[in-house]
């Protein structure tokens, strides 16, 4: 929400379920498991194509995964108009 928001009090219930919402975890904490060897286990909800159920990486390694998963600041790519739009840079006169 951006400061300037003002919520009346009768928003109360939306803005709960909103930051519920956003303050999720990533991954549910029923399906990570620390292993005795120093690795993290995270247990697939289904099983992939070749049969893999769980997947075993370093803490490192998981950090890593989980940041690239951070969409990056700035204008969504979802607004962008895309190449072969009327309004982009190319199609202009």
């Amino acid at each position: 929400m951006a400061p300037a928001v003002t919520l009346v009090p009768p928003a109360r219930p939306g803005r709960e379920k909103l930051l519920r919402y956003v303050l999720r975890p990533p991954i549910a904490q029923e399906r990570v498991e620390h292993r005795p060897d120093g690795l993290v286990r995270i247990t697939l909800k289904r099983a992939y194509a070749d049969g893999t159920l769980a997947v075993d990486m370093d803490p490192l390694s998981l950090l890593c995964r989980l940041a690239t998963a951070v969409p990056a600041r700035g204008p969504s790519p979802a607004s962008d108009p895309g190449f072969f739009d009327l309004r982009s840079a190319p199609f202009r006169i």
